[in-house]
């Protein structure tokens, strides 16, 4: 922090922004690992504070549970959009720390046609910090549709994660490391001691399943030959990023 300081007011600013990687000579000190651990922290204190209110729904809890594990949660569409999406929304501010959500909150459908080259095959983190997107698959959506997977439980700081995320960073080689200001995991996730991924696919007994994960942990869109459509709904209206609207995570708990 005392480094940071020293080099003066515009890279603090930089790096208690939202910027999703900051090069600097620093981050052969740990500096990239740094900001990922504080948002980490300060996320679960928002969320903690938040959730020592309570919250009677039972259904939502469980959810909630079900995403803190794993970084992933799968929903019965219908029961999400129970009650003109009240419980959707609950659950959402229950990850979130007490975020606001959308209040139209609504999804369309959205046509994912693959191609052979695409970047989201990767793996990768969308940002250092926790992001919450939403899908809603339809029955039979199969892993040869090449479905959204996650190598589940990197959305939190682990010991594992950071140990990557400094391999990746230390030398600022973002030509290597980051794409879209993404970073990338390449080769195996077990030579850093994360764990395999796994394709999400929507509930058996669901005619719609509504999928909310935290793309800060790796995660990539599954391959499928050029040409497959995969059709899905995606939540519109507002800034919504996809799901829910990107903030800084150095902010201040509820």
């Amino acid at each position: 922090v005392r480094r940071v300081a020293a080099e003066g007011a515009g890279l603090e600013e930089r790096v208690l922004g939202t910027e999703r990687f900051v090069p600097h000579a620093l981050n052969a000190d740990g500096l990239h690992v740094f900001r990922m651990l504080l948002a980490d922290r300060m996320t679960a204190a928002r969320v903690a504070r938040y959730r020592s209110r309570g919250c009677a729904d039972e259904e939502v809890m469980a959810w909630v549970t079900e995403y803190e594990a794993h970084g992933l949660a799968r929903i019965d569409y219908a029961a999400a959009m129970r009650d003109g999406a009240a419980a959707l929304q609950e659950f959402l501010r229950q990850v979130t720390g007490g975020d606001a959500v959308q209040h139209d909150l609504r999804f369309t459908e959205r046509v994912v046609t693959h191609v052979a080259v695409d970047t989201q095959y990767q793996q990768h983190v969308d940002t250092f910090h926790s992001v919450v997107k939403m899908w809603v698959y339809p029955r039979g959506v199969s892993a040869a549709d090449g479905p959204l997977h996650v190598l589940p439980g990197t959305h939190r700081a682990s010991s594992a994660k950071l140990a990557w995320a400094y391999a990746v960073t230390r030398a600022n080689a973002t030509a290597l490391s980051v794409a879209e200001a993404s970073l990338r995991l390449w080769g195996p996730p077990e030579v850093y001691g994360l764990p395999s991924a796994v394709a999400v696919l929507p509930l058996a007994d669901a005619e719609h399943t509504l999928i909310v994960a935290d793309t800060g942990g790796v995660h990539y869109r599954g391959w499928a030959p050029p040409g497959t459509q995969r059709v899905a709904l995606r939540p519109v209206g507002g800034e919504n990023d996809g799901g829910m609207t990107r903030r800084s995570p150095f902010r201040e708990p509820r």
